[in-house]
């Protein structure tokens, strides 16, 4: 009986995604990262969502938009008129130095905000590279050349399915782990995947 070869997963850059994103992602050998498809507001491509001592706390990179009016990823340049580098390494800081694992991890993580990355692509392509290195999952990587339309053959289309609107859209089951912050609120499902990482190490995603 031949094996069943599975399709590249088309799916679109996120920025410290969250573990739904990554669930998805760990079940594939490829991801073909879409550059070319118009760039969406209120989306991960460019914020997340960690847990902080007052709550939920967004993340969001500051873009700029290459003087298009309906830019692609591919276009979208990031802003540095703030230092939000710096915000936002601090809010990781302040969230989650307390966490089991942040002292073993935090060395993978931090570079990447002292790096100065021109595009959103960029940025988030090696940060995911980090995350997929902590995480074991030997996925290829690779971005697309040209505009794919919806309902091509030769993927496993989930553009924009994972977005901050629907809190579970693959109607995933997330088992509860202790966060820096159970004392306070009750567990917090499908925050960005670093939330599960600093608080539960290099972890099977199959396990969560």
């Amino acid at each position: 009986m031949s094996e069943i070869i599975k399709k590249p997963l088309l799916i679109e850059a996120q920025y410290l995604p969250p573990v739904a994103w990554m669930k998805l992602v760990s079940g594939y050998d490829e991801v073909v990262l879409d550059t070319a498809s118009h760039f969406v507001k209120a989306s991960f491509r460019n914020r997340a969502q960690v847990l902080g001592p007052n709550g939920i706390l967004q993340l969001s990179v500051p873009l700029h938009r290459a003087g298009k009016q309906r830019p692609t990823m591919g276009d979208i340049t990031i802003g540095y008129e703030e230092d939000w580098r710096k915000n936002h390494w601090m809010t990781l800081m302040s969230s989650y130095r307390r966490s089991a694992y942040f002292e073993y991890l935090e060395y993978l993580i931090a570079p990447i905000y002292v790096q100065k990355f021109d595009t959103l692509m960029e940025l988030n392509t090696a940060i995911l590279r980090v995350l997929f290195k902590l995480l074991k999952l030997p996925i290829n990587i690779k971005t697309t050349e040209n505009y794919v339309p919806p309902g091509t053959l030769d993927f496993d289309d989930y553009r924009d399915k994972i977005i901050p609107a629907n809190k579970n859209p693959l109607n995933l089951t997330f088992k509860p782990y202790i966060q820096v912050f159970s004392d306070r609120f009750p567990f917090h499902e499908n925050l960005s995947v670093i939330d599960l990482i600093f608080n539960q190490g290099k972890i099977d995603l199959n396990d969560i």
